[in-house]
């Protein structure tokens, strides 16, 4: 053995030797979630210049995007393969989209899976499906149902939450019927923190409670002089370290700002700051 190796080999068992004693150290780092935008966070931007924004958000740092319908469909007119093109010549990865409930969901599927994406996510709920807990059970069988039309495209169906599900109806929580009624293996979750928060429950306790049922969340600020008004991460008064501390644990891997409400700064600005807020976090 050579004096080298062997030095080598010592400085190693020193190093194991000193993970045993510090596993904080070594073994369990602080996380910070990888950046990731809802596109609608620059509805208007994207709107009148798709490709320039998408660039503009790249350049702030941001590495994955959540799409959604637009006035030109979630690709933003353009074809699967120029959309999954230009993002990766950003450095952009496409993770999900969402979609209302549509008449042709495997049509848009098959573009989604084409663009790269890898879940295809429904972000509301039509009223006249959510008007007692009969229709909440009849969502959870129509979930099952696209969740096996998205695996014959190679993606995950997911449902992404306002408050509405979180708000009791006949002594029941909706959330509760879409989870216990969906099928894990077809269907999973993107919580939107702030919605779950409005509605006067924790998603902390949500996490805990269904524990690898959420692969995504949404992450923003509460405005703290109106308590059912979001706004820029870091601005206002949630304590989001045990969230998103609650999150991992359950999960989630993809974390996406969205912003809903400006206040008095650009919509840019806000997408910004709010990356500035999302480095800030450790959990």
């Amino acid at each position: 053995m050579t004096l080298n190796r062997r030095l080598f080999l010592q400085q190693a068992g020193m190093l194991t030797a000193g993970a045993a004693l510090l596993p904080g150290a070594l073994q369990a780092a602080p996380n910070t979630p990888k950046p990731g935008l809802q596109l609608y966070s620059l509805r208007d931007g994207m709107e009148k210049d798709a490709r320039g924004t998408l660039k503009k958000i790249a350049t702030m740092g941001y590495k994955e995007i959540e799409s959604y319908p637009g006035s030109k469909g979630f690709l933003w007119g353009m074809s699967p393969s120029e959309f999954k093109s230009y993002l990766n010549g950003l450095g952009l990865t496409p993770i999900s989209t969402h979609t209302g409930i549509e008449p042709d969901m495997e049509k848009y599927m098959n573009e989604a899976a084409e663009a790269g994406f890898k879940y295809f996510t429904v972000s509301s709920i039509p009223k006249e499906m959510r008007e007692n807990m009969s229709g909440f059970r009849k969502v959870a069988d129509e979930f099952n149902k696209y969740g096996e039309l998205a695996q014959k495209s190679n993606l995950m169906f997911g449902y992404h939450n306002h408050d509405y599900p979180f708000t009791e109806m006949d002594g029941m929580v909706p959330f509760d019927t879409l989870a216990r009624g969906t099928d894990p293996k077809l269907v999973t979750f993107e919580l939107d923190i702030f919605w779950v928060i409005a509605a006067d429950k924790d998603p902390v306790t949500y996490f805990n409670k269904y524990p690898g049922r959420f692969t995504m969340a949404h992450i923003k600020d509460r405005d703290p002089k109106d308590h059912k008004v979001s706004t820029v991460l870091g601005k206002g008064d949630l304590k989001m370290t045990p969230i998103l501390g609650a999150a991992q644990r359950a999960g989630v891997k993809h974390y996406f700002v969205e912003v809903e409400e400006y206040g008095s700064q650009t919509p840019l600005d806000s997408v910004r700051a709010s990356l500035a807020g999302v480095k800030k976090l450790v959990f």
